[in-house]
């Protein structure tokens, strides 16, 4: 029942990334202030909760932030620190693939390492392990998902039919 609750919650935080790409993309017709607002109210409520509840609480709150964020920006406020993020989310889908399958073979690593077969508690690991993945899957994301996506981008559009 552990193993469930700690996937779902993790789900949950990703979606909530999910969410808002679809929202800035346009693709959901939500107001920036409904999701900065609602934020802070459940992430803080979750937050009081030990393990999964407490990530989840912490990805509603940094979502709330960048949802703000946003909301700032299409009020013209030059935010130079989102900006300077736009490289990870051109790349958030390999990053999104490919940080499962490399943080499971670190995990492993470090489980066969220990002698009472645990993880490690250290946030030192989490560094270690972004300092492990971003630099893969912008490798990645330069060698493969980009001339896919020019390639998509040049491709001629099939002519619709008539009806």
């Amino acid at each position: 029942m552990q193993l469930l609750r700690d996937v779902f919650s993790a789900m949950l935080a990703w979606w909530l990334g999910a969410l808002l790409a679809e929202v800035l993309g346009g693709r959901l017709k939500w107001r920036w202030k409904l999701v900065a607002g609602f934020g802070p109210l459940a992430g803080t409520a979750a937050l009081f909760f030990p393990g999964p509840m407490h990530d989840l609480g912490m990805a509603l709150l940094v979502s709330a932030l960048l949802a703000f964020a946003f909301w700032l920006q299409a009020r013209n406020f030059k935010l130079t620190w989102l900006e300077r993020l736009k490289p990870l989310g051109d790349m958030s889908y390999t990053l999104y693939v490919t940080h499962f399958p490399i943080m499971m073979l670190a995990s492993g690593w470090l489980m066969s390492s220990s002698e009472k077969g645990l993880l490690p508690q250290h946030f030192g690991w989490v560094c270690a392990g972004i300092a492990i993945t971003v630099p893969i899957a912008s490798t990645l994301h330069f060698v493969v998902e980009r001339p896919f996506l020019s390639r998509a981008a040049r491709a001629p559009k099939s002519p619709t039919p008539a009806n």
